[in-house]
């Protein structure tokens, strides 16, 4: 990236956020870059753990602390700013975070994580600004961050099979392409000072042969390698793709809570470029830069001066292409935010389809929508814009360095200088060999460097440590003996959030129907996520038959539990393909006791296609109480030692809930169940309520006395 301190002022660096609630991070990054203390969001995201709620503006103080950055907030009026210390960070719409970096007599530059760096008005910013800020000031050898993470590209490729046999034919056969490129210009020097001046018709024919099997030989070899490009390039895009995926697949649930579905989607796309460089960049660099060395001695060898202006041209490319990197690349970075940020709002409207047509809402939607879409497209008019003011500079100064070597070149013929117009001939193909070879260096050279934005964007997934449960050294295969323990559980989402759960004590024995009840938000979900290993305590543990929960295993108790929660995925595929979770030694016998108890038998042996019924996308061929079923007998399925039902039958009549409720009752497992209902609760052994973020146990008999007296009322 272009340093711009090199201009004089030094200046404050964009950092974009890529996380739904990340924009105290990333104005924490710019200011922390500011100062001197280069990091990324890569490694805030892992030093300081950040809420899936934002940052506040007192919480951002405090991770700046962490960074070695003093700050304090402030209450200032709108003039108050022109007193602050400068780059402040400006609390924005009372919901976001931005860097005020300079005020030029009425203008403000803000630098915007959302958004990107812009001018503004003071009319603009009043009505934005909410009145507090926060100055920073760096805490020499105060940082406790950890080092700046970076990703390394050739971690992708270097364990592949195969690969560098394939480069390695590539670059031979390339080199053959190179000795035609060499010579082509040679047989046009020959005929034209030699064959024409001694009409040697011969030598003319002699030399055609010669360099008709020459070219044959070439194209050969051109389609060879291209072959080859092309098995390399399928080669590293599955390679890097699957693991990749495989990566994606392992990473904790809060990480996906934290991100867009479409920026998640644009990493993948990042691999493309990441394929296209590594692919085609080695091939260019080795062969390109031997050619350009080549060709420009064989330059020096017709004429010092001109081979001397060509490498000026080329110098001066150069330069021009590295001074637009810096906005190329935040260009670039738009443009992909952008479109994840469109890609994201057009996914929501496909999914949420029959909630818009309920309420009407299509045209509002498509209103927010298109003014994603209209800032993507903006986002991309921008960087093309800059791409073509390169490709205009690049043909305005190598047009005019042609013309230059042409007529210096004819002005030392015309002076008997000993350069023949063979020997121009040939000079002009080298030259533009090099010029052509060099400039593709250049471009790979600039490729590389815009490399490392879809390097961070992939490093998001391959630097995240995945979920614990996959660290674990082996699977243990213990099943529930006596009882689960929660002791002392506390839970909170970051250190500056406040606590969920405050405190729970809680003993659930072998074969025990537990019941959670208690106001929404209370934390019932979140236990249940804790019980199944989906989320880490922040204080207290869970014990298994008195084993910490990590050394008996998070898969080991995922293996032999089942889980309905409110969220249950559905995926493409058969009925039966989705009580098993496409399980490769599918049960049909299990499919249909699993479908018997959970009440959805009847219902499925009524279908068409029975248990091969397709169930649509996210189980929209099935109705609310049959998707809900569905995933009741995707747990029965497992054949588990615990259930977990977290509001399973929160969309099912009462005659089927009973029923539901004694075949599960019949399985003997340990079952904790999360309701509002009163048929769910009073069909457990004991009953807790959440309270404060603890659990209270309550009187069976009291709790529906209490039930009844209300419903009365």
């Amino acid at each position: 990236m272009l340093d711009l301190s090199i201009f004089g002022q030094k200046r404050v660096q964009l950092v974009k956020q890529t996380q739904i609630t990340e924009c105290g991070l990333a104005v924490l990054a710019m200011i922390s870059n500011f100062y001197g203390t280069k990091t990324n969001l890569a490694t805030l995201r892992q030093s300081l753990n950040p809420s899936l709620r934002g940052l506040s503006i007192k919480s951002l103080l405090q991770q700046g602390e962490k960074m070695g950055l003093q700050g304090r907030a402030v209450e200032s009026t709108f003039d108050g700013l022109k007193q602050m210390i400068l780059p402040a960070v400006l609390h924005w719409d009372l919901k976001h975070f931005v860097v005020l970096e300079r005020i030029k007599k009425n203008n403000y530059l803000i630098h915007d994580p959302a958004l990107g760096s812009r001018w503004l008005s003071e009319e603009t910013i009043a009505k934005h600004f909410t009145g507090v800020a926060a100055e920073f000031q760096p805490i020499p050898r105060q940082s406790t961050l950890k080092p700046k993470l970076n990703f390394r590209p050739w971690s992708l490729i270097r364990s592949i099979n195969g690969i560098w046999i394939s480069a390695a034919q590539v670059i031979l056969l390339s080199l053959v392409l190179q000795a035609y490129v060499l010579a082509s210009p040679f047989y046009m020097q020959v005929a034209v000072d030699t064959v024409l001046p001694s009409l040697d018709f011969n030598l003319l024919s002699t030399l055609a042969i010669g360099f008709v099997i020459f070219t044959t030989i070439q194209s050969i070899a051109l389609f060879l390698r291209s072959m080859i490009m092309l098995r390399i390039g399928a080669i590293l895009g599955i390679s890097i793709s699957a693991d990749t995926g495989f990566k994606l697949l392992r990473l904790p649930i809060t990480w996906f809570e934290k991100r867009h579905t479409g920026d998640i989607l644009s990493r993948f796309q990042s691999i493309g470029p990441i394929n296209q460089t590594l692919t085609e960049g080695a091939v260019i660099i080795i062969i390109d830069g031997l050619l350009a060395l080549t060709t420009v001695i064989l330059m020096f060898y017709y004429s010092t001066i001109l081979a001397m202006l060509s490498i000026a041209f080329m110098s001066l490319y150069f330069l021009i292409k590295y001074s637009f990197l810096y906005f190329e690349r935040n260009a670039t970075e738009d443009s992909i935010v952008d479109a994840a940020i469109e890609q994201t709002e057009m996914i929501e409207n496909v999914e949420g389809i029959q909630t818009l047509r309920v309420f009407g809402s299509e045209a509002g939607q498509h209103a927010s929508w298109l003014h994603k879409l209209t800032n993507s497209f903006n986002s991309n008019i921008i960087l093309q814009r800059i791409k073509n003011i390169q490709e205009a500079i690049y043909s305005l100064l190598f047009g005019l360095e042609n013309i230059v070597i042409i007529y210096l070149a004819i002005e030392i013929i015309l002076d008997a200088g000993g350069f023949s117009l063979g020997m121009l001939f040939a000079y002009t193909a080298y030259k533009n060999s090099f010029i052509n070879s060099s400039g593709r260096l250049v471009d790979q050279f600039v490729a590389y460097r815009m490399l490392t934005l879809h390097f961070d964007r992939v490093a998001d997934i391959a630097l995240t440590s995945e979920d614990e449960c996959f660290s674990e050294d082996d699977y243990q295969s213990e099943n529930l003996k006596e009882s689960i323990v929660l002791k002392d559980l506390y839970f909170r989402y970051s250190d500056y959030d406040p606590f969920i759960l405050a405190g729970i004590n809680l003993r659930i024995r072998k074969g025990e129907h537990i019941a959670i009840t208690g106001p929404s938000g209370g934390g019932k979900t979140t236990i249940a996520k804790l019980l199944l290993g989906l989320l880490e305590p922040t204080q207290g543990g869970i014990l298994i038959d008195g084993i910490i929960l990590k050394q008996f295993g998070i898969r080991n108790l995922q293996r032999q539990s089942g889980a309905v929660l409110q969220d249950g995925g559905f995926f493409h595929g058969s009925i039966a393909q989705s009580i098993a979770l496409f399980d490769e030694t599918l049960d049909m016998e299990r499919v249909e006791s699993a479908a018997l108890k959970a009440g959805l038998q009847d219902e499925v042996m009524k279908m068409p296609m029975k248990y091969f019924t397709p169930i649509g996308k996210f189980g929209s061929a099935l109705s609310g109480g049959q998707r809900q079923r569905l995933l009741i007998a995707r747990a029965i399925y497992r054949s588990p030692n615990i259930l977990i039902m977290d509001e399973a039958t929160s969309h099912l009549d009462y005659e089927t809930e009973r029923k539901i409720i004694h075949a599960i009752k019949e399985l003997k497992v340990t079952r904790i169940t999360i309701a509002h209902r009163i048929d769910t609760i009073m069909a457990a052994d004991r009953v807790f309520q959440t309270q404060a973020g603890r659990l209270v146990e309550v009187n069976k008999h009291e709790y529906m006395q209490n039930y009844l007296k209300n419903y009365t009322t």
